[in-house]
């Protein structure tokens, strides 16, 4: 039954209105049926807050669960990036169009940092050691840009791989997180 705040303040009212007759056993009841529409209105807030609640947590683990493929893609890119680099001649022409390769996934690991920095303020799973983690990946791929750059290939190599294992550590911890969402849910 649906809480109406105009029936329940007649309901009240005419509580009210019959304890001043002096009928006690009717404004006994009205005010019984009163309570009861409080009552039922106060138990449709709860379900309807563990609904939002559910929905919320729905809503985070496909968040995360799409953070963590994208972090997958940008890993295995970077390993195709990281092939690349290594096989390449230090007097190459390719050096600028690699560079900006490598710079393309920084900014990519970038956009989705921003996502988990957001999915953060969402659930307590997003650990700082993601974060640390996904910066330190960062670091890595500037440094790889800035090696490139330099047309050191077997450094920027080092620091691709660096970054690599920065994000597939990030992406086991993610993965971990997800993992814990989906037991409460």
């Amino acid at each position: 039954e649906e809480l109406s705040e105009q029936e329940t303040s007649k309901d009240m009212q005419e509580a009210q209105d019959e304890m001043e007759k002096g009928d006690m056993n009717k404004s006994q009841q009205k005010q019984q049926k009163a309570a009861q529409k409080m009552k039922n209105f106060a138990q449709q807030m709860k379900k309807m807050k563990q609904e939002m609640k559910k929905n919320l947590a729905k809503e985070t683990i496909k968040q995360m669960q799409k953070a963590v493929q994208d972090m997958l893609e940008v890993s295995q890119k970077q390993e195709q990036q990281r092939q690349k680099s290594q096989s390449m001649d230090p007097n190459s022409t390719q050096f600028p169009q690699n560079a900006q390769e490598q710079d393309k996934l920084s900014e990519q690991l970038a956009a989705i940092a921003n996502k988990m920095m957001q999915l953060s303020q969402k659930s307590t799973k997003v650990t700082p050691e993601m974060a640390k983690n996904m910066g330190d990946a960062m670091k890595s791929k500037e440094k790889a840009t800035e090696q490139l750059t330099n047309r050191n290939p077997q450094q920027a190599g080092d620091q691709q791989q660096g970054a690599m294992s920065s994000m597939n550590k990030a992406v086991m911890q993610m993965q971990d997180a997800l993992n814990k969402m989906k037991g409460e849910g």
